[in-house]
């Protein structure tokens, strides 16, 4: 099995250290909706500087091998024989990106920790996705957005905006982020987000936990991101994905399941929004067989479980458009209740786990019965993965509800 290939790199993509590393040191749990710290434990190679025990430098060095416990260092062993000294990697902080390469796989990340031990040569990184480090803060947001442009668009012009040309901290803006025209456009959707104020049209949200996770467990929209080093660049594409899969989880080379079908919430199948002058007029909204939801009264899911909203017309929106927004936030565009895990080796022939992508909508059979979910996440360990398909988190199930 190949080793993978890890480097870190500087916010201008300089490059800090480097090395390759058995796939029995990373552990990665990437998941797009709640996202985690991975850890990776690696010997570096790269620029360190040293100190003597009483903190007189001497470094920066370049570090060669080491045996039988002695650090050899090129260049300054005759100044430092004999006398007890401490390394420090240069420039290896929290912020510095880290990318992970095998073959046709590639990790992109944000170190948010690391922790050098009794071997100085031996360093503990923590990452996170690079979406998910980056763009879990809050931001201004206008809730007349919902519905009147592509949900894909509006978070590509959000991170144009607060993190590509930020005016107020340019700190905030992120070197070489270059974002592509997103390839689908989602035009019906709405979160039911509202202002903070009463008669304004501004609120205060988490882009990362309100629009970016969302937009994928009610969409389908995933961000994906790539890197080229050596043009110095971080891409960004927005869409949905257009590959299905159908994965029978039956057979001997699934090495475990979990299935949680439809916990998170009661499965509102049938919607009635009132219009809250009057509560006289009101629009249907109904959930089909297939997914999908429009006002037509057919192709119906049995038993129906209702749920009633009310909505209003402001200065912006007509009373039909602000209840569609409220069961666009019900419904979504797709809903995937459930939270199914599948663990196989990473190099199954069958799921082929390298083949798929974070926002694949997928087909699993269990037990003769198939069930739609999506894949929302991945955990990979010692060439052991387990694909995280579906919305539910168990630490989750509040949040989701929270937000609608």
């Amino acid at each position: 099995m190949k080793p993978y290939n890890v480097e870190i790199f500087g916010r201008a993509f300089n490059l800090i250290a480097h090395t390759t590393v058995d796939a029995s040191a990373i552990s990665i749990d990437y998941d797009y909706l709640t996202p985690n710290e991975s850890s990776i434990q690696v010997r570096l190679t790269g620029f360190y500087n040293a100190f003597l025990a009483d903190q007189t430098p001497i470094g920066p060095i370049t570090l060669g091998e080491v045996e039988d416990g002695e650090i050899s260092a090129q260049g300054i062993a005759e100044q430092i024989e004999g006398g007890d000294w401490e390394i420090y990697m240069n420039e290896l902080g929290i912020g510095c990106y880290i990318r992970i390469t095998r073959d046709d796989e590639e990790y992109f990340g944000v170190v948010t920790s690391f922790n050098v031990g009794d071997d100085p040569l031996l360093t503990k990184i923590g990452f996170k996705p690079f979406i998910a480090a980056v763009f879990d803060t809050d931001i201004l947001f206008s809730t007349n957005l919902q519905g009147t442009q592509a949900l894909e668009t509006v978070i590509r012009n959000i991170i144009y905006a607060d993190f590509e040309t930020n005016v107020a901290d340019e700190l905030m803006n992120v070197p070489y982020l270059e974002t592509h025209v997103p390839t689908t456009s989602t035009v019906t959707w709405g979160m039911n987000l509202k202002s903070d104020v009463e008669g304004m049209e501004k609120c205060i949200i988490n882009f990362y936990d309100v629009l970016i996770r969302r937009a994928l467990s009610e969409y389908g929209i995933v961000i994906t991101t790539s890197v080229n080093v050596e043009q110095k660049k971080i891409y960004l594409d927005f869409g949905t994905v257009s590959a299905t899969k159908t994965i029978e989880i039956d057979l001997p080379n699934v090495y475990d399941k979990t299935l949680l079908i439809n916990e998170a919430d009661k499965n509102v199948n049938v919607l009635q929004v009132f219009d809250s002058t009057n509560y006289a007029s009101y629009r249907m909204y109904y959930k089909h067989t297939d997914g999908t939801y429009d006002m037509l009264n057919g192709d119906r899911i049995y038993p129906p479980v209702r749920d009633l909203g009310a909505a209003e017309a402001d200065d912006d929106h007509t009373f039909a458009e602000n209840a569609d927004s409220v069961a666009s936030s019900v419904f979504g565009e797709v809903t995937y209740n459930n939270l199914i895990e599948v663990t196989c080796h990473y190099d199954d022939e069958l799921i082929q786990p390298s083949s798929l992508k974070v926002g694949t909508v997928v087909k699993i059979i269990n037990d003769g019965i198939a069930y739609t979910s999506i894949l929302t996440g991945y955990k990979l360990s010692n060439n052991v993965i387990t694909l995280i398909f579906g919305s539910i988190r168990a630490d989750l199930t509040k949040m989701i509800r929270g937000n609608k």
